[in-house]
């Protein structure tokens, strides 16, 4: 039969095409006390579709579950696993007509030792694979201030943890890879002058009371341990300074520093401190290849009668010598 009522009220309609409604209801809700709903479709138009114009503040489609749910993987509480798609998209959402402080992804948990989202990617990415892409090619006047940017992250409550942690643990493969690769370009007639930095780490701290604040902003350490045979020879740089300058057919002026430090009137520190320990080793290395110019400068502009523009003191005593000089 094309429409039959069995024992207990089980319901079978035969239906005829696949593109075809079997169960119309032109009003009304459908409800299921208890069960399960199982679609099986080889159709190749949309399974679930729906269509909420009218929809203001509420949900379009809303799980909810007050159990101890415990699930994991393909047995999430919410699973999409289309083990046949090879170039296409798991899941689409699209806020075409969004505006201020929408979200087209909100995740709210308050798990401490499990993660908020997480992306596992099994695949050996290529240059053109990445487990996390974001574009927003069309923000041009993101914040660079607290709760701005294009990526934020707020972590008002850290303590000892980390905001960001990048770890590439026991990997004795990697060669020319790197951690972090920031990069900028511009090319054009004309070029907007650009101000400000392309990094920037600030730390601003108002105390009212009393404190001590020891820290760096800024550190970088490189070990090098060898501990069995064989030989291990580092070399390299704990940080790598170029300013490359190319002039063709054009006239270029490039007064570019290579570092610069600035200090404040109220601070006592040492503007660039050197601490080298081992005996063969330089403290300050400067190779210059000036004709005309001049290799080393020190301006002292509020030198007074008793200050000392150059202090070199042998502290080890010896025979050796503080300065020499040669051609």
């Amino acid at each position: 039969g094309v429409f039959t009522i069995g024992e207990d009220g089980a319901t079978v309609i035969a239906g005829t095409l696949a593109t075809a409604s079997a169960l119309t209801l032109t009003a009304g809700k459908l409800t299921m006390s208890d069960g399960n709903v199982a679609i099986i479709s080889s159709d190749t138009t949309d399974i679930v579709s729906i269509t909420a114009d009218s929809l203001l503040a509420n949900n379009a489609l809303i799980v909810k579950g007050s159990g101890a749910f415990t699930g994991t993987g393909a047995s999430s509480f919410v699973a999409i696993t289309p083990t046949g798609a090879t170039t296409g998209t798991g899941l689409y959402i699209a806020l075409a007509a969004a505006t201020t402080l929408s979200y087209a992804l909100d995740i709210t948990t308050s798990t401490t030792t499990g993660t908020a989202a997480r992306l596992t990617n099994t695949g050996i990415l290529t240059g053109v694979g990445a487990a996390l892409s974001i574009i927003a090619d069309s923000a041009t006047t993101a914040g660079n201030a607290t709760g701005e940017g294009v990526v934020n992250i707020s972590v008002d409550g850290l303590t000892t943890g980390a905001a960001l942690n990048i770890e590439s643990i026991s990997n004795e493969l990697l060669t020319s890879g790197v951690l972090a690769h920031f990069e900028h370009t511009a090319s054009g007639t004309t070029v907007a002058a650009k101000t400000g930095s392309l990094v920037r780490i600030d730390s601003d701290i108002t105390e009212s009371g009393t404190s001590t604040q020891d820290f760096d902003m800024l550190s970088i350490v490189r070990r090098s341990t060898h501990d069995t045979a064989g030989t291990l020879t580092a070399t390299g740089s704990l940080i790598y300074i170029e300013n490359v300058a190319t002039e063709t057919g054009a006239t270029l002026t490039d007064t570019v520093n290579g570092l610069e430090v600035v200090m404040d009137a109220q601070g006592t520190g040492t503007g660039v401190k050197i601490t080298h320990p081992a005996t063969t080793g330089k403290s300050l290395d400067v190779i210059a290849s000036a004709t005309t110019g001049t290799v080393a400068l020190l301006t002292m502009n509020s030198l007074t009668t008793t200050g000392v523009g150059l202090s070199l003191t042998n502290t080890a005593g010896g025979g050796g010598s503080a300065m020499t000089s040669g051609s």
